[in-house]
């Protein structure tokens, strides 16, 4: 625990401190027709009604010190999404030291996300909370505020990832 408070008090220099876990059970909602163009005099019209392509694990990491938080969801919750999660972040952020804070849930310490962690130890570091101390994760805060404040997330197609 004493590590993590360290680290939300004290970032180290050149580096981000990405606090990460899983929403799962995000309900997966298109546009059912596409949005209407601005036009002069006009606003973007979108459409209310929507298809539902069931519900989808949200991955997301929150960059403590600045509250950007980036996320992809996934058909599914297994080590390989969380892995690509990972390599995605890794890319994203190529000249930073990376420190991860996340839960001790078995897709964290999976043999093939620690083999992964390990080849990139001097650049990635790995703080896990303590059992029930779920509150030490910034995330699971932003988590809570999204809960509380939609019943529906829109997927947005983003390019880069």
């Amino acid at each position: 625990m004493m590590d993590i408070v360290g680290l939300y008090l004290d970032l180290p220099e050149n580096a981000l401190i990405l606090s990460v876990d899983e929403k799962t059970l995000i309900q997966a909602l298109g546009g059912k027709h596409p949005a209407e163009p601005m036009r002069p005099g006009r606003p973007e019209r979108t459409g209310h009604k929507y298809v539902r392509h069931g519900t989808k694990p949200l991955i997301a990491a929150l960059l403590v010190h600045k509250g950007d938080v980036i996320g992809k969801c996934y058909d599914h919750h297994r080590h390989q999404e969380f892995l690509h999660f990972l390599k995605t972040i890794e890319v994203h952020f190529p000249d930073k030291e990376l420190y991860l804070i996340a839960d001790n849930l078995n897709v964290h310490k999976h043999e093939k996300v620690k083999e992964y962690l390990k080849k990139r130890e001097n650049r990635i570091f790995s703080h896990f909370i303590p059992t029930r101390a779920s509150w030490l994760n910034q995330i699971d805060l932003w988590f809570s505020i999204l809960s509380r404040s939609t019943q529906e997330i829109y997927l947005i197609p983003r390019k880069n990832w």
